[in-house]
């Protein structure tokens, strides 16, 4: 039941700041099962933190030093993920690679800059 909640917030975050085209949280759980398929099944927490890594890259590429904190902290949270061969760590990695990539290239939504255009 967690894991479902998660992926409401998470995924209406990640559609928030970059659409409903992204398939991150797909591709993450993917990843996760391909890289280290020794490791049981994690239900959808996988692309959960997919779709975490993503939200945390566009919140450190913005301007608010408290949504730059968060983004930086929980990048850091993931990579710990990833040092210790956790499947969840994949995910992440995936999400956090693929909000690099979004950011870069379409200009994603930050909190930021929806305010501005709330005026």
């Amino acid at each position: 039941m967690f894991n479902l909640v998660a992926l409401l917030v998470v995924g209406t975050i990640a559609e928030t700041l970059h659409g409903a085209r992204t398939l991150v949280g797909l591709v993450s759980e993917i990843a996760g099962y391909t890289v280290l398929p020794n490791q049981g099944f994690a239900g959808n927490s996988v692309a959960d933190l997919g779709l975490t890594g993503l939200c945390l890259v566009t919140f450190l590429a913005g301007r608010r030093v408290p949504a730059r904190v968060l983004g930086a902290v929980g990048l850091l949270a993931g990579l710990t993920l990833l040092v210790i061969a956790n499947l969840h760590g994949v995910g992440f990695a995936v999400g956090a690679i693929a909000g690099m990539f979004l950011v870069r290239t379409s200009g994603a939504r930050t909190p930021m800059a929806q305010e501005g255009r709330r005026s």
